[in-house]
């Protein structure tokens, strides 16, 4: 693996980041797109080979001079699995170190369950998948859970008593770590969406600003290249903005937040008020089913 050395990890990330999101390229590309020297570009390219993150896969003939040598990323390298809970929804994905997509599970979210089972459920389910998956465990970096805010990431824990009491400073990532034996990053939800959309490449520019909608309504801020999160990763919590002469009880004890008058369970509740309507479109009263009644 690569040594722990701030400006070397920056440069092979720059490189890795490159080779995933245009794929196959030769050391000449690398350089051209990175601005660094053919010096410092072979230098770097021959530790992530020999690191076993990137491999060759062939030549590309030049009309002048010497073929070209491709590389790619070694997408067997390594795999990370990603989770994302709330009330009504809890995903579970799998990818490998090129950022593509092994497996995905989805089930109900926690409900109004307490963290001690919600953490139990999720540690089985994210088992099951990576089982089933055939991915070895020994090559599974860690888990990347996502959720709402606000939260203390250094500690792995919720500065919020929600969906119940008992959730507010829950040691949620090292409970999880313990029971999955990998490391576990705790991330805001918006923010791991703001963040997905420039790793993924869809967002032209490094500085932007996403609204995100989930069990409630959040923002997610990246600023040149660097997510913002504030001192409780909760920098951009739309939902709990004050709309002037609302007065709907919120969950954070407030009223007239714009999540208790617009959000996703307002909303569907408002339509669940009208029997001939929820029926027309097929909506229910159950929690899990409330972003799926919202869309």
């Amino acid at each position: 693996m690569l040594r722990n050395d701030d400006a070397r990890v920056t440069t092979a990330g720059r490189m890795l980041d490159l080779l995933r999101t245009r794929g196959t390229l030769s050391r000449v590309e690398l350089a051209e797109l990175s601005g660094l020297t053919q010096a410092r570009i072979t230098h770097v390219v021959r530790r992530l080979l020999d690191g076993g993150l990137v491999r060759e896969v062939g030549r590309e003939q030049q009309s002048r001079g010497q073929p070209r040598r491709l590389l790619e990323l070694e997408a067997d390298a390594w795999y990370a699995v990603g989770v994302q809970f709330d009330r009504t929804t809890t995903t579970i994905v799998v990818i490998d170190f090129a950022g593509r997509r092994i497996a995905t599970a989805g089930f109900r979210g926690t409900g109004t369950s307490g963290p001690d089972a919600a953490v139990s459920t999720l540690a089985d389910h994210v088992d099951d998948l990576v089982h089933r998956t055939g991915v070895p465990r020994e090559r599974v970096l860690g888990v990347g859970l996502v959720t709402h805010g606000p939260q203390d990431r250094e500690r792995g824990m919720l500065l919020m008593a929600h969906p119940t009491p008992d959730w507010l400073q829950y040691p949620l990532t090292s409970s999880l770590s313990g029971r999955l034996g990998l490391p576990v990053l705790l991330e805001n939800d918006a923010t791991a969406a703001a963040t997905g959309e420039q790793w993924s490449g869809t967002v032209p520019t490094d500085t932007f600003g996403l609204i995100y909608l989930g069990s409630g309504l959040g923002g997610g801020i990246v600023a040149d290249g660097n997510a913002y999160r504030g001192r409780a990763s909760n920098a951009v919590e739309i939902g709990h903005v004050g709309l002037m002469g609302a007065s709907a009880p919120c969950v954070c004890g407030n009223r007239g937040c714009a999540e208790a008058e617009a959000g996703p369970r307002t909303v569907v509740a408002q339509v669940l008020a009208r029997p001939d309507l929820a029926e027309h479109l097929g909506i229910t009263a159950h929690e899990e089913d409330t972003l799926a009644d919202f869309g």
